[in-house]
C-alpha cells in the first residue's frame, strides 16, 4: 500500500472514531415507556402537549408533570378523542404497531404512524425504530375507511 493510501485510511478511521465518540453509548437502549419518552421533553413542551389534548397541566416539578400527563394521555376517553383525530389508515398502522413492540417500519407505515408520535402513543427512536405502546387495543376506535 502506498504511503498516501495508508495516510488516507488512518485519517478516515480517525474521523469515524471521532464521530463515534459523539454518539451516546446508550443510544440503542430505549425507555419504551410513554413516561420515558416524555421525560425528554421540556416543561414547556409538556404543557403544550397537555394543551393540545385539552388538559390544563399545572406547573410543577418536571417528573410530577410527566406523571400527570401520562396519566391523562392513558385515560381511555382522552385516547379515544385523540385517536379519532387520526385517519383510518393511521389507526390501522397503530393497531399493527401495538402488537409488534420495537420494530423498523417501512416508509409508508412510518408516515402513517408519525402523527401519533407527538402524543407518545408511538415512540420513534434514534435508530429509526418505532414502538406502539400505552393502550389497550380495545381503546382504539374503529373508524370506517
Amino acid at each position: 500500500m502506498s504511503d498516501m493510501v495508508v495516510k488516507l485510511k488512518k485519517e478516515a478511521e480517525k474521523a469515524v472514531t471521532d464521530r463515534m465518540g459523539l454518539v451516546p453509548k446508550d443510544v440503542h437502549k430505549h425507555d419504551s415507556t410513554m413516561e420515558g419518552l416524555l421525560k425528554a421533553y421540556t416543561k414547556q413542551d409538556l404543557m403544550e402537549i397537555a394543551k393540545d389534548i385539552g388538559y390544563e397541566l399545572p406547573e410543577a416539578r418536571k417528573d410530577k408533570m410527566v406523571f400527570e400527563l401520562v396519566r391523562q394521555l392513558l385515560e381511555p376517553q382522552t385516547m379515544r378523542e385523540q385517536l379519532l383525530l387520526a385517519d383510518g389508515e393511521a389507526l390501522d398502522a397503530f393497531e399493527r404497531a401495538m402488537g409488534k413492540g420495537h420494530f423498523f417500519p417501512a416508509d409508508e407505515e412510518r408516515q402513517k404512524l408519525e402523527e401519533l408520535c407527538d402524543l407518545c402513543y408511538v415512540g420513534e427512536y434514534t435508530d429509526d425504530a418505532m414502538e406502539g405502546r400505552g393502550a389497550d387495543k380495545s381503546i382504539i376506535p374503529h373508524v370506517p375507511t
